[in-house]
């Protein structure tokens, strides 16, 4: 995530696998941010990112200062994922 350096973010991964899934899976492509283990999924139901039979929808939320969603990307695709962040940021920068 080297390209949001510099941008005053801070990332952080959500998803209802385990916390030694999230390690693994964290070491194996060196990730240099958090991910946290909602395994009960109370964050995906409260964020309404998870569908009626359990299934997350890949969602990013860019999160103010002051806990305030300022935009949604909803059905994320990794490809070009990051760079639509990036200009979204810097555009609100």
């Amino acid at each position: 995530m080297k390209a949001l350096e510099g941008l005053n973010t801070k990332v952080i991964g959500v998803s209802s696998d385990s916390v030694e899934s999230h390690q693994k899976f964290s070491d194996e492509y060196d990730l240099t941010y958090p991910l946290l283990a909602d395994v009960d999924k109370k964050l995906a139901k409260k964020f309404e990112v998870v569908n009626m039979i359990g299934i997350y929808k890949r969602t990013t939320f860019i999160i103010s200062k002051e806990q305030k969603i300022m935009k949604v990307f909803p059905k994320v695709k990794v490809d070009g994922h990051v760079e639509r962040i990036v200009e979204y940021l810097k555009d609100i920068d």
